[in-house]
């Protein structure tokens, strides 16, 4: 019966454990393994942001190949309180304000692609960006909404 207690109590640990807050580079970690996506290294920063570049592709080795593009702390009013350009969608992510652009709509000729700058309650903003036209729209929201509740 003691064997039972203590087997019980070491499983509700683990269970509290794993429901713990997440850091935003660790939901970006398992973001990225279960997407399949490799972390693509680069040059340190140069500034007051950090970088994150992953790719689908195992061989890239830079950031002309990374399909992912993560910006952290690029400035903290990034979102603008009203949205008036064409091309840009504001975008419900819970305790953030963000918009969605995607430049091809303003400029068909651009090779620029889409992403989503997301400024969460603690005044840091981030930059997500892939995909063109859209193609991407769900997995920026659906990993945006991820990094909010980080911590």
């Amino acid at each position: 019966m003691k064997k039972l207690i203590i087997a019980l109590s070491a499983l509700v640990g683990l269970s509290a454990e794993a429901q713990l807050p997440q850091t935003f580079t660790q939901v970006l970690q398992n973001y990225a393994q279960s997407n399949r996506l490799t972390y693509v290294p680069e040059t340190p920063n140069q500034g007051n942001y950090i970088t994150y570049k992953f790719s689908s592709n195992p061989s890239c080795k830079s950031e002309a190949c990374a399909d992912l593009k993560i910006y952290y702390n690029v400035d903290p009013n990034c979102v603008p309180q009203t949205v008036g350009l064409f091309g840009e969608l504001p975008v419900n992510i819970a305790n953030a304000r963000a918009i969605f652009i995607s430049p091809v709509i303003s400029d068909n000729s651009s090779q620029t692609h889409d992403f989503m700058r997301v400024q969460v309650a603690n005044n840091g903003c981030y930059e997500l960006s892939m995909g063109q036209q859209g193609s991407h729209f769900k997995t920026l929201v659906d990993l945006a909404n991820r990094l909010a509740v980080a911590k």
